[in-house]
């Protein structure tokens, strides 16, 4: 098959995705548009109802936060994780005690709402750049949520020769974006080489949600793949199933 696919995210998650894709025989590339900047972990107190952590980033830092400073707190507050690759993070690390969502911001709201009471007060791990959407909900239905930023993505201005050459053939290219904000952040990349033209007449932007992919349409980007999964090993079996239909219709 004639193509080339990218991870468009920060390195380590790019790398993760090109390894699980060449483990299932397809050939990818990474193509790593922002940089994971990590905060110091905070030394807070746990003087809170419930927890919520919408990335595996966030994840991790909890974790951090749980080893450096047990002997503070006598009992985790409850935890509440998006979907299914950030509860994976928890699982490998002996976390078992959580409320785990289905991977989109609806989900969790719910699963927030079901399980604490009004007036409850929540801790928000987050990014930097995240949507206050949540946070605004919640407050709506009298939960108080406060974010406490661990990590903040930051924008690489530049493309490597080696992806440049692969990106001007002609050859028909797949863009797997995890996140609106990569989105622009791509499309902003592209234009600043004065390629985007030329790139999205023969590329496809694969999305995860309804979100991305509107943003993706909103960016200009003419041709999409929508795969609502929140399981990345099953958003990839399904994409690459959609690579070999497509090959098979052709051939």
């Amino acid at each position: 098959m004639n193509i080339n696919i990218f991870s468009v995210r920060d390195s380590i998650d790019s790398f993760e995705i090109v390894k699980i894709l060449e483990r299932k025989g397809v050939k990818a590339n990474v193509f790593s548009i922002v940089k994971t900047n990590k905060k110091t972990i905070p030394n807070f107190k746990l003087k809170y109802d419930f927890i919520v952590l919408t990335s595996s980033k966030s994840v991790k830092c909890f974790l951090q936060y749980l080893r450096l400073y047990k002997k503070r707190f006598k009992k985790i507050p409850k935890t509440f994780v998006v979907g299914p690759e950030t509860a994976k993070t928890l699982k490998k690390n002996g976390f078992i005690d959580f409320y785990q969502a289905s991977g989109n911001s609806k989900s969790l709201l719910n699963l927030i709402l079901s399980n604490t009471k009004i007036y409850s007060k929540g801790l928000w791990l987050c990014g930097r750049h995240r949507n206050s959407y949540i946070k605004d909900y919640l407050l709506k239905h009298k939960r108080f949520l406060k974010n406490r930023v661990v990590y903040e993505m930051s924008q690489k201005d530049f493309i490597s020769e080696h992806l440049l050459i692969k990106l001007k053939n002609k050859e028909e290219n797949y863009f797997l974006v995890n996140s609106s904000r990569n989105v622009s952040l791509l499309t902003m990349l592209l234009k600043k080489y004065y390629i985007f033209d030329k790139i999205k007449k023969n590329s496809i932007l694969v999305t995860m949600s309804k979100n991305i992919y509107n943003k993706s349409l909103e960016n200009g980007w003419g041709e999409n793949q929508l795969i609502p999964e929140t399981s990345r090993e099953v958003y990839l079996d399904k994409f690459i199933h959609s690579l070999n239909l497509k090959e098979n219709s052709n051939g």
